[in-house]
């Protein structure tokens, strides 16, 4: 089969091994704050430029926002960039979806609203 990536990202990104993958899913491994969606795009834009690349999924709350110029180069790579907008219910209601601009790339948009999980 196809390599997977998995890469994390706050204000920069950082690309993380398979068992870093799953000791996030356990809640073992913290990614940050302060997201920079253009950081994120540059960083898909330079993957795809050097290595073949068949889409990009990414989960985020869809709390930034990305330069036009970064959105533009991806739009040219015609890849397409699936995003999953997450937050927990305690701060959106079932029913609401979250948008950033990262909805005029290529690829489809879905909203989760998740129970609050106390820590």
């Amino acid at each position: 089969g196809r390599e997977v990536n998995f890469a994390t990202f706050a204000g920069s990104v950082r690309e993380i091994t398979q068992e870093e993958f799953y000791a996030m899913k356990k809640g073992e491994f913290h990614t940050g704050a302060s997201t920079c969606f253009t950081e994120v795009v540059k960083y898909c834009n330079d993957k795809v430029s050097k290595e073949e690349v068949d889409m990009v999924l990414i989960f985020t709350d869809g709390e930034s926002s990305c330069s036009q110029r970064e959105l533009d180069r991806f739009k040219e790579t015609g890849i397409q960039m699936h995003r999953i907008y997450m937050q927990d219910n305690s701060y959106y209601k079932e029913g609401h979806e979250i948008r950033s601009n990262l909805d005029e790339l290529p690829g489809n948009s879905y909203t989760l609203i998740l129970p609050k999980v106390e820590s």
